[in-house]
């Protein structure tokens, strides 16, 4: 039975393979489509064409068709020198052609009659217009990662000057590509599968403590960024896809050393410190490429370390020391909790139950991070490449209780081969990538068994030992051949998912009352067990048909389709526990087969059509669009997980109401193993989280339509309509809760649990503008505005969302999602200074005048949104009502902190029983926008030639260069002492380096 839920979608994929071929994404590598032409423009055919590197001189080869057309794919990035031969005429070479990763170039030659011996050299700028296809496609380059201002050396900043990019989604390493998903973006290094979470696709370790992410910036040639209508090669994604290609070694000698420094000399105060605080931080690494052979077989390394440690704001809500004399005189059992956060330091009302701290603590961060790359090309039409790069992050976090600071260490390596070859009409291209992650996290506080006490805003956390491991597997090859006026690609994938974990937390107490606090009654009791390790895995196979049909020479017509089947996750023990729905609703039923946790889904497959109409005889505008589906798979984070139990009889969390906790006599402190005894001594089943039987892929519609325009001095104009539409997003509903009014859970046996299904969506809709110069006369330089509305009825996510108010009303709900920004502005531009005069020709005056380097960032946007929650209610995210006749944002918060008007908010009254508040709130999601932000960062740079091929670069960023306060961390609880204030703060750092490169 368990064979046959697999073998036959398995088994259909690898036939599939086995015709076509099996293709992750065309991203690792550029395109080159060109045509041949008599000088009367009739096509030539059989015209021998030769791509040479200029840098590793390796030679490709390919022959034009009856059309007199041809075709370079899988072509690594670099400048290229080509050479068209045929018999008849004259040899003809365009020379340096720059060809960037998922790039498609059209080079046209037009051949003159003569002797083949006879060379003509005519000029190799290709066309800044895409009018291949249709897709959103960007690069950043080497001079781009190390001449901008970026903080620490992060290439991340780099992604959001594209338009349509946000990095600042709600989770640390989130990003968003035209408002879809984060957990729907894939991050491959070389091609192949880079996520630095097993769970879920990521561009940093789990909480985002690493400096590196997944590559050093010292090993970056390029960053590819495609979105929008992406070519039906790109698979597993909702929204697109980020590749990096690292660097390899040329035939001559080069590499680095640098060093990046900054220390709290440098830096501006922060708005919320009275005093500089301590600080010092260092990043350094050298790189060294080179030749083992000359023209076939290269090397090249690099490492990059960090060593920082910074003190940093630490604040939160407290509870004041009337608090605890009172609370302690009734039950001082509390003292373990009460005593371990620090005293209040700011004003607060006589009597206050809870006020404010702020403090800071010292933070140590620790990265090192390193790639080894070998490119072979052990004959003119076949090339080998093997890429390991591996990283090694730690960071102490200090915590608002002094006792629980957070200890985080990461281990990832990852492996990349990949075999090229070429023919005369056909490519192909077979890659292999292994990517394994492990991490550690523990909460110092976990030895004290620090339990999570949580009242009128404050919170003691609790304390947690964690640890996850899990790789990706990925086995990858490629088909393409070029026939009249047809570019045909196919090919599918195969990929494996594991994931595990072992976890420890400590037991959560919530009190609604000051009265429930001092008798000891908890409005929700939440016991932890301890979770024994174990893994899950998943599969996804796929495939797909794309032909890029040259239908006139100014247009082109991309159209595609294909096919992903996402197995079923499966657990080594099969310790998986779902349940079937009942007649009490979704998850109260039997457990279902554990090797079938949820439906599998079959019907994936996803088209899309894509067109660039070029305009004029010298077409300098194009016309894009197209449409498309995109299907990617779930995540094991966040619902998987969830379903993986010790056994049977011990969920990992029970969640008691008021009432439950009450009958079964649970108080602070409890004895975790003997509620463990208790429950398997009973023999009845328990309550877990539980995923919907009906499970679909997520996937989204997409479409565009735009027009780009090349104007003079090599600009580039372009504006696009972008929208798409992303469903069967997850949403998370906590069930079997007590009845407002009387506490009564539907299954008074069982806790509360969480309810995973699909009924989340989102919509998405932006205009696009960027204006970009191609680097000329030392200047080059981009602008982008978007205007864009974001909109779903939860995150508009894949992973483990917030609940909404009410299980059976999801219309209130809609709203924006946490990374909706209605307007946001990027300009960057680099300038070379032209500061000495042409007569000036002595060298001093060289040494002086030249290499002086000026760039920056300016970014604007407008503020995101705010759910604003009340925690005093035993309903998860319980949110007030909304008074209109106050304005609910003060004026004057500059110079208060205070952002948000208590008496705008209303708290629903909570009703004793339940501890939950009477009714849902009428405040809509998300109803609150965060201040806005703009920021301009800025770097200086010199640089000295000491000889031809060796130069020192000296440089300074100054990030928030002109000071401005950007006011963030607004408290969105409003039982909380501080609600509506403004917590965090920019000020100006300043970072100084050093490079020496040869």
């Amino acid at each position: 039975m368990r064979r046959s839920n697999w073998i036959y979608p398995a088994g259909c994929a690898a036939m599939w393979i086995v015709v076509t071929g099996s293709l992750f994404g065309q991203v690792n590598t550029a395109t080159i489509y060109g045509t041949v032409e008599d000088p009367t423009g009739a096509a030539v055919s059989a015209a021998h064409i030769t791509a040479k590197s200029n840098l590793t001189g390796a030679n490709l080869s390919t022959a034009s068709n009856d059309r007199g057309a041809f075709t370079f794919n899988f072509l690594p990035p670099g400048t290229y020198t080509f050479t068209v031969e045929a018999t008849g005429f004259q040899k003809q070479q365009k020379a340096g052609v720059e060809a960037a990763a998922g790039q498609t170039i059209t080079l046209p030659f037009r051949l003159v009659l003569g002797a083949v011996s006879e060379t003509i050299v005519v000029s190799g700028a290709q066309p800044l217009l895409n009018t291949e296809s249709a897709e959103q496609h960007s690069t950043a380059e080497t001079e781009q990662v190390y001449g901008l201002p970026l903080a620490k050396q992060d290439w991340t900043g780099l992604l959001a000057l594209n338009s349509g990019v946000n990095v600042a989604g709600k989770n640390p390493g989130g990003i968003t590509l035209n408002g879809l998903p984060p957990l729907g973006v894939n991050l491959t290094v070389d091609g192949t599968n880079a996520t630095q979470d097993p769970e879920e696709a990521s561009f940093t370790f789990k909480d985002g403590f690493n400096v590196i992410n997944a590559v050093n910036s010292e090993a970056i040639s390029e960053i590819s960024t495609t979105k929008g209508i992406a070519p039906a090669s790109v698979s597993g994604s909702l929204s697109g896809n980020i590749n990096i290609i690292t660097k390899s070694g040329t035939n001559q000698f080069h590499g680095s050393l640098l060093e990046l420094n900054s220390v709290s000399s440098y830096n501006a105060r922060n708005q919320f410190l009275t005093t500089n605080p301590s600080a010092t931080f260092n990043e350094f690494g050298g790189s060294l490429g080179g030749a083992i052979i000359h023209d076939k077989l290269f090397f090249f390394g690099d490492y990059e370390g960090v060593r920082s440690h910074i003190v940093t704001p630490v604040s939160g809500v407290v509870p004041t020391p009337e608090l605890d004399s009172q609370v302690l005189a009734s039950a001082p059992f509390y003292a373990p909790v009460l005593n371990a956060f620090p005293l209040p330091n700011q004003p607060y009302a006589a009597g206050s139950a809870t006020a404010t701290f702020l403090g800071s603590g010292s933070m140590v961060q620790n990265d090192s991070n390193a790639v080894g790359r070998l490119d072979d090309y052990f004959s003119p039409n076949n090339r080998v490449t093997l890429r390991y790069s591996r990283s090694r992050p730690y960071e102490l976090q200090p915590a608002l209780i002094p006792i629980n600071a957070r200890a985080e260490t990461g281990r990832s390596d990852s492996y990349n081969a990949e075999f090229t070859h070429s023919a005369a009409s056909w490519f192909s291209s077979t890659r292999f990538g292994y990517n394994r992650v492990r991490l550690t996290r523990l909460d110092q506080g976990f030895s004290a068994d620090l339990n999570r006490i949580q009242y009128q805003g404050f919170n003691s956390k609790g304390s947690e030992d964690y640890q996850s491991m899990g790789g990706i597997y990925s086995w990858e090859e490629t088909i393409s051949r070029t026939f009249g006026r047809h570019s045909l690609q196919f090919g599918g994938i195969i990929t494996r998912w594991t994931a595990g974990r072992i976890d420890s937390t400590t037991n959560r107490f919530k009190y609604s009352s000051l009265s429930d606090l001092l008798a000891n009654i908890p409005s929700q009791v939440v016991v932890e067990f301890p979770l024994e390790p174990f893994l899950l895995h998943t599969f996804q196979f796929g495939g797909f048909v794309q032909d890029n049909f040259h239908w006139k020479p100014n247009l082109s017509v991309t159209l595609g389709i294909r096919y992903d089947y996402f197995t079923v996750p499966k657990e080594r023990d099969n310790r998986i526990f779902n349940r079937n729905p009942s007649p009490l609703g979704p998850g109260f039923g039997d457990y279902r087969d554990p090797s079938q946790m949820y439906d599998a889904d079959y019907p994936n497959f996803a088209p899309r059509i894509g067109f660039a109409w070029s305009l004029g005889s010298q077409r300098k505008t194009v016309i894009r669009g197209g449409s498309g589906i995109f299907y990617g798979g779930h995540p094991l984070g966040g619902a998987a997980v969830n379903e993986v139990l010790t056994s049977a009889l011990i969920p990992f969390t029970l969640t008691l109401n008021r009432a439950q906790a009450l009958e079964m006599g649970l108080q602070y402190p409890l004895n975790t193993a003997a509620v463990e005894a208790t429950l398997e001594q009973s023999g009845q089943g328990i309550a877990n989280s539980t995923i919907s039987p009906h499970y679909p892929n997520p996937y989204s519609m997409q479409w565009t339509m735009g027009i780009e325009r090349e104007l003079p001095h090599r600009l580039m104009l372009e504006s696009d309509f972008v929208g798409n539409r992303a469903l069967h997003l997850s949403m998370v509903r906590t069930l079997n809760l007590p009845d407002r009014v009387t506490g009564v859970s539907p299954n008074p046996q069982w806790g509360q649990f969480r309810w995973f299904d699909t009924s989340d969506s989102s919509v998405y809709n932006s205009w696009q503008t960027s204006l970009k110069e191609v680097y000329s006369r030392g200047l080059s330089f981009g602008i982008t505005y978007v205007y864009a509305n974001n909109m779903a009825y939860g995150d508009g996510d894949l992973g483990l969302e917030n609940s909404p108010q009410d299980n059976n009303n999801l219309k209130p709900e809609w709203g924006p999602t946490p990374y909706d920004l209605r307007h946001s502005f990027h300009a960057n531009f680099v300038y070379e200074l032209p500061l000495r005069p042409k007569s000036w020709t002595g060298r001093v005056s060289g040494l002086l005048l030249d290499g002086w380097q000026v760039a920056g960032i300016l970014s604007a946007a407008s503020g995101p949104p705010v759910d604003i929650t009340d925690s005093g209610s035993a309903y998860a995210e319980s949110r007030p009502d909304v008074n209109t006749q106050v304005a609910p944002i003060f004026d004057n918060y500059h110079a208060t902190l205070q952002y948000l008007n208590q008496a705008a908010f209303v708290a629903v009254p909570i009703i004793k029983a339940s501890g939950a508040s009477a009714r849902p709130g009428d405040l809509g999601r998300n109803a609150v926008r965060a201040p806005g932000m703009w920021n301009l960062d800025a770097t200086l740079l010199k640089k000295f030639t000491i000889r031809e091929s060796i130069a020192l670069q000296l440089r300074g960023d100054f990030l928030n260069a002109l000071n401005h306060t950007n006011l963030g961390g607004l408290v969105n609880d409003i039982s909380a002492a501080n609600f509506g204030q403004l917590t965090t703060a920019t000020a100006r750092t300043v970072q100084i380096g050093a490079k020496l490169v040869f």
